[in-house]
């Protein structure tokens, strides 16, 4: 679906004004619609513009600030691996703090070699580790390819998904989240074709509501007129001789300049189907009397493709007001028929909107920031959620600079000492809840 064309503010408020103002319930309920339509609009137009601008932070603020966390981690991996290898001279740590400061320390050796090859870090790593990293490597390896083939027998099937001979891992795992991604595709394109036919059969089932209600009155009106000893003859629309008025079409009612399909029996894609035929033949461009004129319904012609492409019926009227064709379709004249069956494209257009914004924000928000936040409510609140993370990244990479000039300050350093043991112990805390909810969950 395109982008749906801009529309003048003066036209938006007439519009709206003359529907707020309308009488019946159906041309309250196009305005309500029509404004729910623009805001669903606006919205997806926000998602559309949201990975332009989050890359643009990201560039300008967030990989500056990770950079310069992920430098002053590797400076203070060098100051504690010397601080446990070759104490200062009156310093003296406990085993239990030698056992949290190492902890520390492979913790900053690991998260930065997740980045990158660094000799002096494994060389670090290994110093204060039983195993070498290399070894862990090889374990989370194997557990995390445990994990992805458990999801992927979850959702294909035991076996379904497999590495192929001689594949490398990354290169399965793009594999299988292609497969993955599919699939969700397909799930969300099957949910989005029931909501529409769903859509669809309330809006046919009001529409033949509201014609059983039309063809009752029409009966008691024509059932009082027989009872009058009326002459159905005479009583012809356009005279006493029983021709017809040429005003009157096909089915029996007036034309009007706003009708965009005649007949009783119009769909809401008819409505919408002779609306752009109507205006295509008004805004033609070779139909302008002038190259002034041609050049400004060139604009409109490409507007109207853009509307009809989309079938954005709000983009429609907008030029349809524009350019005086038919009259101000939000007036009070419009019939109630002809609103309902324009309530029932603007409903259907609402729904697409909706799809579409919402797999734009999936498109939008970056995994780190989905997994660290969930789902953002629409694009201001990602932009506000990653300059979150880009102030904590930078109060980060300040404290750890605080902490690393507080190592080399003896009057400080059993203070900052105290604070990384503090840490430590958290975070083995941590871990330890973790593995034991682990083993409370059960395998399954």
């Amino acid at each position: 679906m395109k982008t749906p064309i801009t529309r003048s503010a003066h036209t938006r408020s007439t519009a709206h004004r003359t529907a707020d103002t309308a009488g019946s319930d159906a041309q309250r309920a196009f305005a309500q619609l029509s404004r729910q339509v623009e805001q669903a609009q606006r919205r997806l137009q926000a998602w559309r513009d949201a990975p332009q601008a989050v890359a643009a932070r990201v560039a300008s603020a967030l990989a500056p600030a990770m950079a310069e966390q992920r430098e002053a981690e590797h400076r203070l991996a060098i100051q504690l691996d010397a601080l446990l290898t070759s104490p200062p001279k009156g310093l003296r740590l406990g085993a239990q703090r030698r056992e949290a400061l190492a902890c520390y320390l492979l913790d900053l050796c690991r998260s930065l070699l997740a980045h990158g090859q660094d000799d002096t870090l494994l060389a670090i790593h290994d110093r204060h580790s039983w195993r070498s990293h290399a070894e862990m490597e090889e374990d989370t390896r194997a557990d995390a390819m445990g994990q992805a083939l458990a999801m992927l027998d979850a959702a294909f099937g035991e076996g379904t998904v497999r590495p192929l001979p001689g594949e490398s891992d990354e290169a399965f795992y793009a594999r299988a989240e292609r497969r993955l991604f599919e699939a969700y595709e397909s799930d969300r394109a099957r949910e989005d074709a029931a909501r529409a036919r769903r859509a669809e059969r309330r809006a046919a089932r009001k529409s033949a509501r509201d014609a059983a209600k039309a063809g009752k009155g029409s009966g008691r009106g024509a059932r009082g007129a027989r009872s009058a000893g009326s002459d159905p003859a005479t009583d012809a629309p356009g005279g006493s001789d029983g021709s017809r008025d040429p005003r009157i079409d096909q089915a029996g009612t007036p034309e009007s300049p706003t009708q965009d399909a005649p007949g009783l029996d119009a769909t809401p894609q008819d409505r919408l189907r002779g609306l752009y035929r109507r205006l295509a033949s008004a805004l033609h461009p070779d139909r302008a009397p002038d190259g002034e004129a041609r050049a400004r319904r060139t604009v409109q012609m490409k507007a109207l493709n853009a509307a009809w492409e989309a079938r954005d019926l709000l983009a429609m009227l907008a030029l349809q007001a524009e350019a005086a064709v038919g009259g101000d379709p939000a007036s009070q004249a419009l019939p109630d028929a002809q609103t309902r069956d324009y309530i029932a494209l603007l409903q259907a257009q609402l729904e697409a909107l909706k799809t579409e914004a919402r797999r734009a924000a999936d498109a939008a928000t970056p995994p780190d920031i989905a997994i660290a936040h969930g789902r953002p409510r629409d694009a201001a609140h990602l932009l506000l959620w990653l300059e979150m993370d880009v102030q904590r990244v930078m109060r980060n990479a300040a404290i750890l600079r605080g902490i690393a000039a507080g190592l080399v300050d003896p009057g400080q350093r059993r203070e900052v000492i105290d604070v990384l043991v503090e840490r430590a112990e958290a975070a083995l805390m941590r871990r330890a809840l973790d593995a034991f909810i682990e083993d409370l969950a059960g395998p399954g």
